[in-house]
């Protein structure tokens, strides 16, 4: 006992108070307050969304139970953490149970779907008017058809005057005519119904959850004196995320590339973020925190025994070979904002109060806007299109990575087509495509290729393929080009490719580390054309046949 006191005695004063009230029963009379609180903030990243909702609670001396409710469905237990932003209170626990309504839970979702019931109810009703109509018509239809026949019986007996029966049969049109005048209103009507209920039910399809239950917090603390205190509720929810997209627009003109940056946000986690302060981060929480294990890859000759005692038994083979695939491991699946970098990750900080609705509608922010100073260069691949094709080369000057996304290109103020953007670290050089360049002519030529065979005991046959590329510029000022074309690449030591002599000499080979590809540049003056001549011999033992020769 004594080695008890001196240890309490070590701790402090207020550790000991918090262990004591962690340890105590709940009281039975603990004030219990009912809140819902507000979303003040939220952190969206590329797989799910980390939210924090504000309470605040008028908290009474002693122990407090807060039941935080109508939190969505989609949260995700253990990321629940509350804390106290302001006030004396001291947390105990939180807990989280779920709650059941009758109704969908989602605020558009519910109101969606009865606008929906509503007008289904208001379409029943011109249904109606249209079958009673058609009761009325066809009615008519039979004392019409009825009347001419009475009528001209007792005409002939001198019992009937023939305007009474005409007025008769004139109150009987224009009935007939009212009630289809009826039948087309109503049926005008249910196609009005019919498309609000198609654009609604589209709307409905954006934010449906299915969700009929929500999760309520409970937060049990303590508090030494009654008084306001603020208590931050953090959450993750599933079914939300954002992706980066990128603008680029070059002007020829002076080289000035402006690289735009947004970021696309959706959601449908079942609760709408209104007047939110938006984070939006690239670290992904929702996917595997470590490398991958391997195990170790065992090697062994193929054995004739074990063979045969396979094939004997086949099985016990498809058996083995049934379990080892269900012990395998399933794969995992995997204003400008202020940007704020750390050495793992960034984010970006979208500035002011946003609204993002659970609508899964894509809802655009504007991340950054870079002017870029870029070289302008032509880049032909003549062998399969012969047309030169304009690139913008720069350097990213920025203090984060830029993620990757898909990227719109814009030309001298004109949209120009869609292309990737890859990943990219500051300081990192990177080349954009522009489209076709329409002055600048290539000219490609395929010359006569020739085949022989050399040797008198060992025959080797030796193919030759020639080519000839002729490049014109008509721009005012010089432009720089560079061709690429490639050789074969030998995979057997008995084939051996080699440039002819009256070849162009290329500047580069094995470009961007490729083997076999070749690359000629140059700088244009206009309309004077460039030749490059281009060829190559492969040799190989007579007998044999390489593919493509």
């Amino acid at each position: 006992m004594r080695s008890g006191l001196l240890y309490l005695n070590g701790m402090g004063a207020g550790l000991i108070a918090g262990v004591l009230l962690a340890l105590a029963p709940a009281r039975a009379d603990a004030a219990e307050l009912r809140l819902t609180g507000e979303i003040d903030r939220v952190t969206v990243y590329p797989g799910r969304a980390a939210v924090t909702r504000v309470v605040e609670a008028e908290l009474f001396a002693g122990s407090n139970v807060l039941h935080i409710g109508e939190l969505p469905g989609t949260l995700i237990g253990e990321s629940l953490r509350a804390t106290i932003a302001d006030g004396q209170a001291q947390i105990l626990s939180v807990e989280t149970r779920r709650s059941f309504a009758d109704d969908y839970v989602a605020v558009e979702e519910r109101q969606l779907s009865e606008t929906i019931r509503a007008l289904r109810d208001e379409r029943r009703v011109h249904e109606d008017a249209v079958r009673a109509a058609r009761i009325q018509i066809e009615a008519l239809s039979g004392i019409g058809q009825n009347i001419p026949v009475a009528a001209n019986r007792d005409i002939a007996t001198g019992t009937v005057d023939p305007q009474a029966v005409d007025a008769i049969l004139s109150l009987v049109g224009e009935r007939v005519s009212a009630e289809l005048a009826r039948v087309r209103e109503a049926e005008a009507a249910q196609r009005e119904i019919d498309r609000e209920i198609e654009r609604l039910q589209r709307q409905l399809n954006q934010v449906r959850t299915g969700s009929r239950e929500t999760i309520v917090a409970d937060v049990r603390l303590h508090a030494p004196a009654a008084g306001l205190a603020r208590i931050e509720l953090t959450y993750q929810v599933n079914g939300a995320g954002w992706r980066p997209l990128y603008a680029a627009r070059l002007s020829t003109a002076d080289g000035k590339l402006v690289l735009e940056q947004r970021a696309q946000v959706q959601q449908r986690s079942g609760e709408s973020w209104d007047g939110v302060r938006l984070t939006l981060a690239t670290s992904r929480p929702s996917t595997r925190p470590g490398a991958p294990e391997l195990q170790p890859w065992l090697v062994d000759f193929l054995k004739l025994r074990e063979l045969r005692s396979q094939s004997a038994e086949p099985e016990l083979l498809a058996d083995s070979m049934a379990g080892k695939a269900a012990q395998a491991p399933a794969p995992e699946e995997s204003a400008m904002a202020q940007v704020v970098a750390s050495e793992f990750q960034a984010s970006y900080v979208i500035p002011g109060r946003v609204a993002v609705p659970a609508d899964s509608a894509p809802h655009q922010f504007t991340v950054s806007s870079r002017d870029l100073k870029a070289d302008l260069a032509l880049r032909a691949v003549p062998k399969v299109d012969a047309q030169a094709y304009l690139y913008a080369e720069a350097v990213l000057e920025a203090e984060a990575p830029l993620p990757a996304g898909a990227l719109a290109l814009f030309r001298d103020d004109t949209f120009v087509g869609h292309s990737r953007f890859d990943p990219l670290r500051p300081g990192e050089e990177f080349r954009i495509a522009f489209g076709v360049d329409d002055k600048v002519r290539i000219e490609h030529r395929v010359l006569k290729g020739e085949r022989s065979s050399e040797g008198i005991i060992n025959k080797d046959v030796r193919h030759e393929r020639r080519f000839k590329t002729t490049v014109t510029s008509y721009h005012a000022r010089p432009v720089t080009i560079t061709l690429i074309d490639q050789v074969p690449v030998p995979q057997d030591e008995r084939i051996e490719v080699s440039l002819l002599d009256d070849t162009t000499q290329p500047d580069e080979t094995d470009v961007d580390d490729r083997p076999g590809i070749l690359s000629w540049t140059a700088e244009l003056e206009p309309e004077e054309p460039w030749v490059v001549d281009f060829g190559y011999r492969l040799d190989h033992p007579e007998g044999e046949r390489v593919p493509g020769f």
